[in-house]
This record gives structure tokens, sequence and C-alpha cells, in this order.
């Protein structure tokens, strides 16, 4: 057996049952992979619905995405991990082709794309943020992404080999129980690239992503802004601020980014006041986090 399917979940039963429905039709039979269940809140619903579907359970006491992730890295048997997140909607041949590109794989990591979809009717105002493709890379064809290009957490095949090499994913970073947190997938490919391990993408491999309901209002976007700058020091160029630089960037947004995003706001069809706010104020939100996590440095 080549590859292992891992979802790790928190308190999040019938999302968790609806992505795991999608793996019911797969073209690949269900004999030529291990699926488990990382059960990151220890509850007995969570366990219900793993064995449902006849996939592996385990528990991870620890509270964090990153704790989850390297359970599930340690239990598989396999020499290849693929990684999903539990409010997914999968083709039915997505494993097949994840499968076909990792038998005689020569690289470490392998990622894809997703669009979106919502489980309710979101504001007009959010659908200028989720109807593009999200795609990692740059790349129109499969292979090796750049330095500055990231793999999707929740949609990334990894060699076990190189997980355990690097030490696997680092605690603290991303999810933790419903606490915002993100950087994790990056700082832990970064850990891959500085020993040696390629990252490619794939391009025709895609899945469906829910937009959760937070991210319908102004406040969850504003909190993911400052969890990417608090989160994200040292990826993406994203590095930390003095104090001075700080005054610096927070005058330019005001200077410039407000203004524009406000006459975007009355002179745009389709740009609403609450786009505008928030192009506006994730911006210092984003710093905020920059500066913060900098102090801690």
């Amino acid at each position: 057996m080549l590859l292992t399917i891992v979802i790790p979940t928190y308190q999040r039963e019938q999302l968790l049952e609806s992505s795991l429905r999608t793996l019911l039709h797969q073209t690949l039979s269900r004999e030529t992979y291990a699926l488990l269940i990382v059960d990151n809140a220890v509850r007995v619903e969570t366990k219900r619905v793993a064995e449902q579907f006849g996939a592996d359970y385990v528990e991870e006491p620890r509270i964090g995405l990153q704790h989850a992730r390297n359970r599930g890295m340690a239990e598989a048997k396999t020499p290849w991990v693929l990684l999903l997140d539990d409010d997914i909607r999968l083709a039915p041949d997505f494993v097949e082709k994840f499968h076909n590109r990792l038998e005689n794989a020569e690289f470490d990591g392998l990622g894809g794309g997703y669009t979106h979809w919502f489980s309710s009717p979101p504001p007009q105002w959010i659908l200028k943020y989720y109807t593009k493709p999200m795609c990692p890379s740059s790349r129109l064809n499969f292979g090796e992404i750049k330095e500055d290009e990231y793999l999707f957490g929740g949609i990334m095949a990894i060699r076990r080999s190189a997980w355990e090499e690097v030490d696997g994913f680092t605690p603290g970073l991303s999810m933790i129980g419903k606490k915002i947190g993100r950087a994790g997938e990056d700082e832990f490919q970064r850990k891959l690239r500085a020993n040696g391990c390629q990252l490619f993408y794939d391009p025709d491999i895609t899945m469906e992503h829910l937009v959760q309901p937070y991210k319908y209002t102004l406040r969850g976007h504003l909190a993911l802004a400052y969890a990417s700058g608090r989160d994200g020091i040292g990826m993406r160029d994203n590095f930390p601020l003095t104090s001075w630089e700080f005054i610096k960037r927070m005058a330019i947004i005001t200077g410039y980014s407000v203004p524009f995003n406000m006459a975007r706001f009355v002179l745009k069809s389709g740009y609403y006041w609450q786009n505008a706010l928030a192009d506006s104020l994730t911006k210092y939100c984003f710093e905020w986090g920059r500066y913060v996590s900098s102090r801690q440095i």
C-alpha cells in the first residue's frame, strides 16, 4: 500500500461525515489506500463517524492542528501520507490522480488547488473573495513550485521519511482548537526545502473547500489577517518590523489604501462598503500582527 489519507478533525462531525461520503465513490479501489481520522477533540461522536465509514481512528488529546497532523503522520504505515481537511468535497478521480503521481515520485511533497463551496448563502460582499480557484503556484502544468510558493496544507501529500527528517510540523502554528492560526504549513515546507526536499504542484488535482461561516463577517476577515501577520514572520517576505517600520506602514495604509478603497466603493459597481472596510482594515490588522510577533522575537 502506497498511501494513507489522514484527516484531522475537531468537533465537526457533520462536516467530517459529508467529507467522508465523497470518498465512497472514488475510482481508486478502497483497498489501495488507508484512511485515518485523527480526533483532536476526543469525542465519541467523531469515533462513530469514523467507524461508520470504515476508517481507522486515533485520538490526539494535545489540541492543535499541527499536533493532529504529526499524530496522523506517525500512525501511518505507508510511504506517503495525503493530508486533507474535514470540510471538503472530492471528485471521484481525486485519490486516483494523487496515487498516480506518487507511484514513481522523485519529489517529496505534492499539492493541488481548490474551489469553494458554501454551507449557507453568503452575503454578496463576500463573493468577491471566493469566486476564483485558489492555486498555490503560478504553474500551468505539473512540476516543481518556486521557492516563494507554498502548497496548501489541506490538500498536500508528504513523503513520511521527509517528514521524519525535519521533525514534523511545529506545534503552536495553524489552528489550535477554534483559535485561528496561520503559517504552519509554510513553516513546515521551509524546513523541507532546507533539507533538500522538492515540492511539486499538479493543477489538474483540485477539490472543493468550505468557506467557513465565520468568514462571512468582517470580524472573521480581520482575525485571519491578524493571524497571518502574527504567525507568518519569515515566510512569504513577511519580515519582522521595527517600531519605525510599523509606523511607516500604517501611514501608507492610511494615506493610500484607505482613500483608494473608499474611491472604489463610490465608483465601482459591485464593490460594497463592507469590501472597502475589509480591504482597508485587514491591512492594519496584518501589520499589527507582524509588529506584535516582531516584538516577541
